[in-house]
């Protein structure tokens, strides 16, 4: 009976100690996929924003022919270039035949969280609307779209007011006067119409734009003029939207700013930014598996105690 007895002990012990080491091993599996995820995600979101960031696309400028052709070659959608003086804002645009393709599409026609700058599939490539209305993300350190919402402070936008827009469409470069700042609704088909025609609509619209602005700057602007609206999300309210709107000219406005750019400083900081997180959760994870292995210690201490 002892002897019957014994075996079922030890059988019994076996089982709990084979459980038991598979439990340490999901433990120490699943320990090292969250640091692997942890990891990914750090570097996946640097790396986002530095793919996204104007100083990707410098080599494309339309200044740099060739290479602007090169761009063009990879993707003939691409038309033109966006520059917001000062700003993070110096970009390639492209159109697509709707205005979800490039929200996740790059220039290179590859997918991609930070999608693209791109104009409205109802405008024309030219700029010969009334109103052209080009979107962005509104992304972390004044990539792509992310510093539009600064122009609600009317210094910024008296300090930053100035811009170019360039179309291959007639190798031709426009100036831009931004005036006035808007925080829009997704749905306000009133603002996001792209089809304004004739002088009395044209009209309706700038006075429209004028009421609900809510930084602006004293610049003359009638129905007979051009203007262009860049706009991008916004985190607050739901369906919110940033939007500048500018006044397109013959005349070319110097860029006072000259080279410097707002997202040097802020790639540097994320950068640092990231690296600290790497080893905040490097450090977590550490201390987690340290605790870990003390109490499957303890716990195959106590399955062993006679």
């Amino acid at each position: 009976m002892s002897s019957k007895n014994d075996t079922s002990s030890a059988i019994g012990l076996k089982a709990i100690r084979t459980l038991d080491k598979i439990v340490d091993n999901v433990l120490l599996v699943a320990l090292v996929i969250v640091l692997l995820f942890s990891v990914y995600i750090v570097y996946d979101n640097r790396q986002t924003v530095q793919t996204a960031s104007a100083s990707s696309f410098e080599q494309y400028r339309p200044s740099e022919e060739e290479s602007f052709a090169g761009l063009v070659s990879e993707n003939d959608e691409v038309f033109g270039w966006v520059s917001v003086y000062g700003t993070g804002i110096d970009y390639p645009i492209a159109q697509g035949e709707n205005n979800y393709k490039y929200v996740s599409t790059d220039v290179r026609n590859k997918p991609s969280l930070a999608g693209s700058i791109f104009l409205d599939a109802k405008n024309d490539r030219a700029f010969t609307d009334f109103n052209s209305i080009i979107y962005g993300h509104h992304m972390a350190e004044s990539a792509m779209f992310g510093d539009i919402d600064k122009f609600g402070a009317t210094e910024y936008l008296e300090e930053h007011a100035y811009g170019e827009l360039y179309t291959a469409v007639t190798d031709t470069y426009y100036g831009v006067e931004f005036f006035a700042y808007v925080m829009g609704d997704a749905y306000d088909w009133k603002l996001y119409d792209p089809a304004i025609a004739g002088e009395a609509e044209a009209q309706a619209y700038v006075d429209y734009l004028d009421s609900i602005a809510v930084a602006s700057r004293d610049v003359d602007v009638s129905a007979s003029d051009r203007i262009v609206l860049l706009s991008t999300c916004a985190s607050e309210p739901t369906n919110g939207r940033h939007v500048i709107v500018g006044k397109l000219t013959d005349e070319r406005f110097e860029n006072t700013f000259g080279t410097e750019r707002a997202d040097q400083s802020g790639l540097a900081r994320i950068d640092a930014l990231s690296n600290v997180s790497l080893v905040v959760v490097s450090l977590i994870v550490i201390v987690l598996a340290s605790v870990l292995v003390y109490v499957l210690k303890r716990r195959k201490d106590a399955i062993t105690a006679p």
